[in-house]
């Protein structure tokens, strides 16, 4: 799966929504072929990869020019409820665990 380029997109259109879902897939794969990895290793290893993984994918992301930064953080050992979130001035990516959910950030539109 590639990855597009942010400075293509159309927010909010059909177009560009469709891109934000392939963002999501593509993290999730990402995320779904780390936990493979990392399964059979102890929370620690497994939370501090993750960190580690969320950080590696997002400076991926930002050579595509989506320029995401930090917004939030509520890591610990247990990282199936460990949050990590980084935006931009349109989208949200909101990282759970090993799990990614990508949206528009509607209520910064201005339309």
């Amino acid at each position: 799966m590639n990855l597009a380029s942010y400075k293509n997109l159309n927010l909010p259109s059909e177009e560009g929504y469709a891109e934000l879902l392939n963002l999501q897939s593509w993290l999730n794969a990402e995320l779904r072929e780390c936990i493979e990895l990392l399964k059979s290793k102890s929370k620690e290893i497994i939370a501090r990869e993750l960190i580690s993984k969320v950080e590696s994918l997002i400076d991926e992301v930002n050579t595509k020019h989506y320029k995401l930064y930090r917004g939030d953080y509520g890591g610990s050992t247990n990282y199936q409820h460990g949050e990590q979130t980084y935006c931009n001035k349109s989208i949200i990516v909101q990282f759970v665990g090993f799990s990614a959910q990508v949206y528009m950030d509607s209520w910064r539109d201005e339309d």
